[in-house]
């Protein structure tokens, strides 16, 4: 279920002192069964970005399609539109407020009015995608939990509404090293079932480790969209966005800087591995 964005601009607080252009004339093709990762500075228009994806914000002018239809058209049904496109904002578990674990997951299905038994169903689903065993975890308060499981039971919470596309807004912010991997490790599952996601992060070594596409953002315009590889190939286009690059980038740069044959679509450990084999003679 592509999504597609044509000449989105957005402009906030139009005729007043602050008004500012998030979006300038946007143009963006969301690949189907992909991991997109969308980064750029502060204030480039990320969050912006993907909030137009299930019309929590509306365009000043452009279009957003999903699955070739208009989210923005009176006739959408915008509520069957947020199940099918699945927001995950940043620090999720802000919104947490069922007093149980079971409660809060199950909110979503009960508002589309499945049977408690369905509902049920989907809530130990969803637990288990993200990690959680049903039992141990469904009676428990969410305010009781750690950092990374509130943020595992909010992301359940949205998969319970079984979402075509996931989208999820700086995921790993504010994590411990462990619940960070955890998370990470969650997302290349999802990836590996063929879902659709959108990543916006501002670390660059995680978008690098489990994009297949990136967008790179900077002053409310799209400056690049392709694979990943050939994103991370541009460090001089990378810090021109304001952007850090990945570590594996900077080393295989001093490899080739020192004569290595490295490939300059080399950017995460297995690509640098695999090339550093071929030189020395690997299998």
């Amino acid at each position: 279920m592509p999504i597609e964005i044509t000449e989105l601009t957005h402009i906030y607080d139009i005729g007043l002192p602050f008004e500012h252009k998030a979006l300038d004339n946007v143009s963006l093709t969301i690949e189907d069964n992909k991991v997109t990762g969308i980064i750029g500075s502060t204030g480039s228009g990320k969050s912006t970005l993907i909030q137009h994806f299930n019309a929590l914000i509306r365009p000043t002018s452009g279009s957003v399609k999903v699955d070739g239809v208009d989210v923005f058209s009176k006739d959408t049904d915008k509520k069957a539109l947020r199940q099918r496109v699945g927001l995950v904002f940043q620090y999720p578990e802000a919104q947490l407020f069922g007093e149980t674990v079971e409660k809060d997951v199950a909110f979503g299905p009960k508002k589309m009015g499945v049977s408690d038994a369905e509902a049920r169903e989907r809530v130990v689903k969803s637990l288990r995608q993200v990690g959680l065993d049903f039992e141990k975890y469904a009676k428990r308060s969410p305010f009781n939990l750690s950092g990374g499981e509130k943020r595992k039971v909010a992301i359940a919470g949205i998969l319970a509404l079984n979402p075509s596309v996931l989208i999820l807004d700086e995921p790993t912010a504010g994590l411990d090293p462990s619940s960070r991997n955890a998370l990470l490790g969650l997302i290349k599952s999802f990836r590996d079932d063929g879902k659709t996601l959108v990543m916006v992060s501002h670390d660059m070594d995680e978008i690098a480790h489990i994009t297949d596409n990136v967008v790179v953002m900077s002053k409310s315009k799209i400056i690049f969209s392709g694979p990943t590889s050939e994103a991370f190939s541009q460090p001089e286009m990378l810090r021109d966005a304001g952007l850090d690059v990945p570590a594996l980038s900077i080393v295989a740069g001093l490899l080739r800087e020192k004569g290595f044959d490295i490939p300059r679509r080399t950017w995460n450990a297995k690509n640098l591995a695999t090339s550093i084999k071929q030189i020395v003679g690997g299998v």
